[in-house]
């Protein structure tokens, strides 16, 4: 049971770490956008 609870914690963790870098990213890119549409509104 301990080995079990163990490895489902390890998956866990890996899962919010993929989650957490996703997350990083798409707010990257939505910052990038944002940027991009500034430039464009000023001449």
């Amino acid at each position: 049971m301990c080995s079990e609870d163990q490895s489902s914690k390890h998956l866990g963790s890996k899962q919010f770490f993929l989650v957490k870098e996703q997350i990083i990213k798409t707010q990257i890119s939505k910052k990038k956008k944002k940027i991009k549409k500034r430039k464009r509104n000023t001449p």
